[in-house]
């Protein structure tokens, strides 16, 4: 059959960015990220991974998500609960409903489905408790801990109307969450701290915040600044309008941040502490692009994104694996939709 690719022409709308403070050196090594069909085929990822229905784990067993009754969309990966994979998946018109998928292939319903009208936006996992950011048909944030054991919500926490907070990190006892300008941590105890809100009419936008790492990042009208949690007030790092870029995960030690550049949707792996770029991809419009946020570490030397493509008019995916030392391959084979997971790289 023959194929016709053809380029898609726009980023997520959720995508914001991060540069680094002191500018790339002009010899920065920097490499091509070819076509995903034009790459040789490496290893599977090593993070759990969902490729069409089919969940990899980690151990390289493979089982196939088989769709429940109520189910009426595209089911993805959030991430994983002892030796099970947790899957999210849309239930009915306004309502979405989490799984829990076991080695065996044996699926259950975790509780009930939650009212969510804006469909997937925040569901993460730490150690026992799964965090759910939902949103109601007034636009409020329903926040929510939930028990992976049996499904019992621990605490809810629901904001005031046309209020939307976004899910950027959690802990076992602590939840980082963003509404432009503002972050917020819930604690345990239901209370609040408030970290960061920014003074005066200059554009921001909290976009990416790591509790275990102590970093976050703030999205302005001249710049994206690195900051840390326990100090807001003191920019560590900063880089301007110009390449805005998009910090998507931070490796296991804190040591790599990974993001993407927002105008040519080119990977960069860069040292956290200092935003200096170790490896840069160049994107660009003349190859796939990433366009879902599936951008994560594979430890700290590799990154994975999901690539989207068109073959014969329909949209496909696949997962390509690219290196700190410039190599790309496959990692996946094409699919009509890629998720996976990271766990601390």
């Amino acid at each position: 059959m023959h194929l016709r690719l053809t380029l898609a022409v726009a980023l997520s709308a959720l995508a914001t960015t991060l540069v680094p403070a002191v500018p790339a050196v002009a010899d920065e090594p920097r490499a091509q990220l070819q076509h995903p069909l034009q790459l040789e085929r490496g290893p599977a990822p090593r993070v759990l991974s969902m490729v069409g229905n089919q969940i990899r784990f980690a151990d390289g067993r493979t089982v196939t998500f088989e769709r429940p009754a109520g189910v009426t969309g595209q089911a993805r990966l959030i991430g994983r609960f002892r030796s099970d994979a947790v899957v999210w998946a849309p239930y009915g018109e306004d309502r979405s409903a989490v799984f829990k998928v076991r080695p065996s292939g044996r699926v259950s319903m975790l509780g009930e489905p939650w009212v969510d009208r804006y469909g997937d936006n925040g569901w993460q996992i730490a150690g026992n408790l799964l965090y759910v950011a939902s949103y109601d048909a007034r636009s409020r944030t329903r926040l929510s801990k939930v028990s992976l054991v049996d499904g019992a919500v621990r605490r809810t926490w629901i904001s005031a109307r046309s209020e939307i907070w976004s899910l950027l990190d959690v802990t076992p006892h602590r939840a980082a969450i963003g509404n432009g300008s503002r972050l917020k941590v819930w604690r345990g105890d239901g209370r609040f701290e408030r970290v960061f809100v920014q003074s005066g009419r200059r554009y921001g936008d909290v976009s990416f915040a790591s509790l275990r790492h102590d970093w976050f990042a703030h999205r302005t009208s001249d710049g994206t600044e690195l900051r840390r949690i326990s100090a807001p007030g003191t920019v560590v790092w900063k880089q301007g309008y110009e390449n805005e870029m998009l910090p998507t995960d931070l490796s296991g030690d804190g040591s790599v941040l990974l993001t993407t550049e927002y105008e040519t949707y080119s990977p960069q792996l860069r040292e956290a502490r200092t935003g200096r770029i170790l490896r840069s991809y160049d994107g660009g419009y003349h190859s796939a692009y990433n366009s879902s946020e599936q951008l994560v570490l594979e430890g700290n030397r590799a990154f994975l994104v999901v690539m989207e493509l068109r073959i014969d008019g329909k949209r496909r995916e696949m997962l390509v694996r690219c290196t700190i030392g410039g190599r790309c391959e496959r990692a996946s084979r094409v699919a009509s939709t890629i998720t996976l997971v990271t766990h601390g790289s």
